[in-house]
Parts: C-alpha cells; sequence; structure tokens
C-alpha cells in the first residue's frame, strides 16, 4: 500500500516540476521578445552591421557601401575622397530654414572659390568640403557628357538675402503684408533661413536663369540621379514642397557628405524628415 502512495506520490511531482519548467521557458522568452532593447553604441560603431540593432532598424542605416570608391567613375577622383566621405561625418547636415535660421551675423570660416562658377558672374564660394566634393562631382558630369552646366549661385550674406527677399515682397505687395511674405518665401528664402548662408549649397544649371523647365533636361536627370555619390541631396524636390514649404528647385544643390546623402537617397526624405527621423531612432544621442 505504502509503495502505491509513493508512486502516486512522484507522479504528482514530476507533473509539478514540468508545469513549473513550462512556465519558466514561456516566461523567459515572452520576456526576451517584449523587454525593450538593450542599446547603446558608441558613436564610432554607428553603424557597422547589414542587420543593425534597435534601435536602428531601417535598412537605410546598413544598406550603404562605406566608401565611394565602390562605384565606377569615368573622371579621375584621386583626392577626393576625404571631401565626399568627411571624417567629420555629421558635420553637415544642419538644417537651415524658418524654424531652424542661422544666426544674422554667421559667415562660414572656410569658404572656397567654386572652380565651375558660370563665365561672366562673380567668383561664387561655398565652404571648403562641399567645393572640393563638387569638383568632383563636376568632372564626373563632364566624363558622362554633362559639359554645360554651371554654378550661378552659392554663399549668400544674410544682406544679401534680405536684398533678394525684399525684391519678392514688393513683386506680391497686391496681396498684402501677410500674403506677399507667403508667396515671396515659398520662392526665396527669408533672411537667415536660407541655405545659401550656410555655405553649403549651390545654384547650378544650364540655363540663362533659374526656372523648373531645367528640371525637364537630360543634364538636371543625370545631376539629380548622380549627386548623392558625391555627399549632394537635391534639396527642394518636387514631391516634398508641402514639407519644405519651396518650391520646386531642380537647381538646387546641398552637401551633406556621402554617408547622409546615401541614406537619405535609400530613405525617400528630404533634410527635413531625415532630421526628425534621426530624432526618432536616437542618432542624435550618440553623436
Amino acid at each position: 500500500m505504502w509503495m502505491a502512495r509513493v508512486i502516486v506520490f512522484l507522479v504528482f511531482v514530476t507533473i509539478l516540476l514540468s508545469i513549473a519548467g513550462a512556465c519558466l521557458f514561456v516566461s523567459l522568452h515572452i520576456g526576451e521578445r517584449t523587454k525593450a532593447p538593450n542599446y547603446s553604441p558608441e558613436r564610432s560603431q554607428l553603424p557597422t552591421s547589414q542587420e543593425p540593432e534597435p534601435p536602428f532598424d531601417q535598412e537605410s542605416m546598413a544598406l550603404l557601401p562605406k566608401q565611394v570608391w565602390d562605384f565606377e567613375f569615368k573622371s579621375d577622383m584621386t583626392g577626393y575622397e576625404q571631401y565626399i566621405c568627411p571624417e567629420d561625418t555629421d558635420g553637415y547636415i544642419t538644417l537651415v530654414n524658418t524654424y531652424f535660421p542661422l544666426d544674422k551675423a554667421y559667415v562660414p570660416e572656410d569658404l572656397t572659390n567654386i572652380r565651375d562658377t558660370r563665365s561672366g558672374y562673380d567668383k561664387q564660394k561655398i565652404r571648403l568640403y562641399a567645393a572640393k566634393a563638387l569638383e568632383a562631382f563636376l568632372n564626373e558630369a563632364k566624363a558622362e557628357g554633362v559639359t554645360n552646366v554651371s554654378v550661378t549661385s552659392g554663399y549668400r550674406s544674410y544682406s544679401l538675402q534680405s536684398y533678394l527677399f525684399n525684391q519678392r515682397l514688393q513683386q506680391f505687395s497686391s496681396l498684402g503684408k501677410e500674403g506677399a511674405y507667403a508667396a515671396a518665401a515659398k520662392i526665396v528664402n527669408p533672411p537667415g533661413s536660407s541655405e545659401h548662408q550656410s555655405g553649403l549649397c549651390v545654384d547650378m544649371h544650364n540655363l540663362t536663369a533659374a526656372d523648373v523647365k531645367f528640371a525637364a533636361t537630360k543634364e538636371a536627370q543625370w545631376l539629380a540621379d548622380n549627386c548623392w555619390k558625391f555627399g549632394f541631396i537635391l534639396r527642394y524636390p518636387e514631391d516634398k514642397v508641402g514639407v519644405t514649404g519651396i518650391s520646386f528647385e531642380p537647381w538646387h544643390f546641398r552637401y551633406v557628405g556621402f554617408y547622409h546623402a546615401a541614406v537619405m537617397k535609400e530613405l525617400g526624405m528630404c533634410l527635413e524628415e531625415y532630421t526628425v527621423h534621426l530624432d526618432e531612432i536616437g542618432y542624435y544621442k550618440y553623436s
């Protein structure tokens, strides 16, 4: 009789242990699936994997060649890599617009003559790294048959931007003060909010004056398709007017450096969207 009781007891204990083990297994695995990721890499580690860990769960942060020389160029790129892929990866992505204006007194310290300034124009300038990357960009453009594009505008001072904006205000004066301001701001950035003051952008085309019809040319298409390989973005795309608040400008290119230009291309984002994206994924915490 006692033997039967012992057997029943052992069976009962075995069942309890099995149930407890199963519960523990489920608990551990649910915990692994639901707990917040513990991810705090050093800045130098971003990104390193083809399958990045959270919070960097966007394909764009990993699907990229880390060297611009992964491409085949027709022109000689010797000496340009350091400018296209700056060591200071995040030093050129500052957002400049009406919400994030530059100080009235801001003037870049490294303004450099643009080699491809249009004949008959005052020599245009932009910041050093942007200027050298632009040289590489237009060297390759020429090698690809895009030989008639030149730069008509680079760095603009706060005072020059004020002058240009006031001209537009007068043009739309019939709309009233608020209406004129809104209409002018879609075409010319108000002083302080222009990327031209940053020294990181250029207007370049092959027309007598900047016009949206440039977008229909083979030259504009090549520039738009290839600018990212040299660290530039088309700053005001046609499909992002509602985000940027600026009319489509197929002639306006902004330097951000190769890495971020390539990520933005993968994501299909303009700079306004991209800076929000970087903040949301926690990128700036490690910058």
